[in-house]
């Protein structure tokens, strides 16, 4: 159902006020189950598979304010919502439990503010004032929203990995009981028209994020935070050894660690009979490392330890750098329109 009235507080200024509910069936989560794997003698393994998690419900209420006066126009909303699913969390075949849990897209909070400032062509004309704005338009929208739930994760082998949203394989706390932090924009569209030789132009600024908040939209179910040491360090102790069975395997490795690409000062031209850990042909490999400890290193062609923790962390760094965890930061475009 849905109720709502409209009332006009004054001439040119509106109330909007409304309340809702609606049910939601068969909704579809990501979960993780404990299976009988029939390749591996019956033994059980943990999978991921979309499972029907029953039903939702939503339910809250809206307010809008809105006016004008002359030239300028506003609007500010604000949304309550309570939305929950009924979600399954899913372990050995024949064991369930369901409880109802904040949805995955549920923010209860959320305003939104819009700002118009509009000059129409000819306006005061014949004034300075006039001449400076006509054809001014200018337009600011504001929102702020509460962060969307998640599941905290235990530190437990596995979990490291885990990004708000996605299953744990075990959790801490309440399902979806932690929420990502709160979202903040301001965005700002100014224009100005004019006519040269003729010709009917537009100069405009158009800013998005203008005030470069820093917005939050994953984070590490294990430390709530946008970094996560223990992931970091299972990544390099993997990268490492890696490249060192394969180092032994062309006896290259030595005690401390380092791998020697130099070949007699040979360098890439004696990777011809480089082999990988399994023994097979792997002579580009070999060239990679020796451009990853030219890059990383200092280009003597001993890859060392730190220079390998170097080279390992930036290719890192390319899956959970900054665009994974935060939006879009501050971006402002300056340009000219031409109208026919």
């Amino acid at each position: 159902y849905e109720v709502g009235i409209n009332r006009q507080l004054r001439r040119g200024v509106f109330l909007d006020v409304a309340a809702f509910e609606r049910d939601i069936e068969h909704q579809s989560t990501l979960v993780f189950a404990t299976l009988d794997d029939p390749a591996r003698a019956g033994n059980p393994v943990d999978i991921r598979l979309i499972a029907d998690s029953g039903f939702g419900k939503v339910k809250g209420m809206e307010l809008r304010l809105e006016g004008r006066l002359g030239v300028v126009r506003g609007s500010l909303g604000y949304t309550y919502q309570d939305a929950t699913a009924s979600t399954r969390q899913l372990g050995i075949i024949g064991q369930q439990s369901d409880s109802d849990t904040p949805a995955n897209d549920s923010r209860p909070h959320a305003v939104a503010g819009l700002l118009l400032f509009d000059v129409p062509e000819g306006w005061q004309q014949g004034k300075l004032s006039g001449r400076l704005l006509s054809r001014l338009s200018f337009s600011a929208g504001f929102r702020y929203a509460s962060g969307t739930p998640y599941t905290r994760c235990t530190a437990s082998t596995g979990n490291e990995s885990v990004l708000a949203g996605d299953p744990c394989f075990s959790f801490e706390g309440d399902a979806s009981g932690s929420r990502l932090p709160s979202v903040k924009q301001l965005d700002l569209r100014i224009t100005k028209g004019f006519r040269v030789g003729g010709q009917d132009l537009v100069a405009y600024l158009d800013g998005r994020n203008v005030l470069n908040f820093n917005n939050v939209v994953t984070l590490f179910a294990v430390t709530g935070q946008t970094s996560n040491p223990v992931e970091l360090a299972r990544v390099l102790s993997q990268d490492s050894a890696s490249w060192a069975n394969e180092a032994q395997s062309n006896g290259l490795y030595s005690g401390t660690g380092d791998i020697d690409l130099g070949f007699g000062g040979a360098v890439a031209s004696g990777c011809g009979n480089y082999i990988n850990a399994q023994g097979q042909p792997a002579a580009p490999s070999c060239v990679y490392l020796i451009r990853a400890e030219e890059r990383f290193g200092d280009g003597d062609h001993v890859f060392t330890v730190a220079e390998q923790r170097r080279a390992s962390k930036a290719l890192y760094d390319v899956g959970r750098s900054s665009y994974l965890f935060h939006s879009t930061p501050r971006r402002l475009r300056l340009g000219l329109e031409l109208r026919f």
